[in-house]
């Protein structure tokens, strides 16, 4: 063990399952950490409330307004706070206690829920309250994450970082299969205001675990005790100089800014392509998870890969395809299979990015390493309000076609273009 590796747990087994048991814990093998199966619970509470923010969010937005550019005017705003915190947080998740922040940031976003959970029920909610709900939320989101994507470094190591960052991604997968079923009927059968307080409970199990359940863990502060300014000028310098790690951060910009928006609109393509209910968006939704919870997995299987870097090209190109083949779906059936196929591939390109960048960043900069992967998530709500002004211009299936194809086009040229993305290796 090194001397930054963090301490194992004495009840712990070794990291090197015996060779009998070995094909058993392959696919789960992170979850022998007694910590991280803790760890794990509570990341269930977030993933369900992380997941109902974006439905509640959106689908008040879109009914209370009928604009697709008014959701996306939101969703700037969540996106504009997101990247501002996600610069402060990659540097307080090098500098402090992770689960501390973790933990504070949590209440604070169950806190702005609950407001407006209390605005819908008493019927005093407008749609301007939903600007500085989505700034708080962004804000919360963009602090914490960095840490919250380090702390799982502190648990359980190097090694099996892989494996547990595709776990987690299954598992907050399998609350986006759910959670979004169900709230698209709290939402018909309760309101929505059912559904801002599933968040508040989600966001208070999440940090109950974390507070009481989550033993110990090891985290070394590398970073020098310097002026937060010169320690962030410090992590963008080691990006430039590291051009892989860098273009791997590209490769997530459009990503994010290109294939993620569906999501956001995704309550005006329900309603204007398909003409669904509430409880029709929540299957929708509930799909984009199971695409999801598929390429985690197959993530778990494919973790030790050797050629991780044509992989993230290959699911690039088929993240753009699937976009533009949604576009083009005639029927609900249809748009679910092709729904599928899209949560599949852009979690698949996500997770090898995201495993790439946290393993080839060294110690001292991985907070801000993940706190710059999280900055380019920022950017999808400026994306959304693009997609959201060409469809108000033309309609939601030429937007998607048209993003998609764009997609396609950049993620082609990128990975003709940058062997050493290409090249990487585990």
């Amino acid at each position: 063990m090194t001397a930054h590796d963090p301490p194992r747990d004495p009840e712990e087994p070794p990291a090197t399952p015996p060779p009998a048991r070995a094909a058993r814990w392959q696919i789960f093998e992170s979850l022998r950490i007694p910590a991280y199966r803790r760890y794990m619970i509570g990341f269930t509470g977030s993933g369900i409330a992380f997941t109902n923010q974006q439905v509640a969010m959106g689908w008040l937005a879109y009914d209370l307004t009928q604009s697709s550019r008014a959701l996306g005017a939101v969703l700037l705003f969540s996106g504009i706070t997101m990247a501002i915190g996600s610069l402060a947080g990659g540097v307080i998740a090098d500098r402090w206690d992770r689960r501390t922040t973790i933990i504070s940031l949590q209440i604070f976003a169950a806190l702005n829920s609950l407001i407006i959970g209390l605005l819908v029920v008493t019927g005093h909610i407008q749609f301007w309250h939903l600007y500085p709900y989505a700034a708080i939320n962004g804000f919360a989101t963009g602090v914490h994450l960095p840490s919250r994507q380090a702390f799982v470094y502190n648990i359980v190591g190097k090694d099996l970082l892989p494996n547990a960052m595709a776990v987690n991604v299954a598992n907050n997968n399998i609350m986006r299969l759910a959670a979004p079923a169900l709230a698209g009927y709290f939402i018909a059968w309760f309101g929505v205001a059912s559904v801002f307080f599933s968040i508040v409970a989600g966001f208070g199990l999440s940090a109950v675990v974390m507070l009481f359940f989550v033993g110990p863990t090891k985290q070394e502060y590398l970073a020098p005790r310097e002026h937060p300014l010169r320690a962030l000028a410090g992590g963008f310098t080691y990006l430039w100089s590291q051009r892989t790690l860098f273009w791997l951060v590209i490769l997530t910009l459009v990503g994010t800014t290109m294939g993620m928006p569906f999501r956001d609109l995704m309550p005006a393509f329900a309603v204007e392509a398909l003409d669904l209910d509430p409880q029709g968006f929540g299957l929708l939704m509930s799909m984009v998870g199971l695409g999801s919870l598929i390429g985690g997995i197959g993530i778990a299987f494919l973790a030790s890969s050797r050629r991780p870097g044509v992989l993230l090209i290959i699911a690039g190109i088929g993240w753009g395809l699937a976009l533009a083949l949604l576009g083009l779906a005639s029927s609900l059936a249809t748009a679910i299979i092709v729904i599928i196929l899209l949560g599949c591939v852009s979690t698949f390109f996500n997770v090898i990015n995201n495993v790439m960048l946290q393993t080839k960043a060294d110690d001292a900069h991985r907070g801000r390493i993940a706190s710059f992967h999280l900055l380019t998530f920022s950017t999808h709500p400026m994306g959304a309000m693009a997609l959201g002004a060409l469809a108000d211009g033309t309609d939601i299936r030429t937007a998607y076609v048209a993003f998609g194809i764009a997609m396609v086009v950049v993620m082609l040229a990128l990975g003709v273009w940058r062997s050493d993305v290409r090249r990487l290796a585990s």
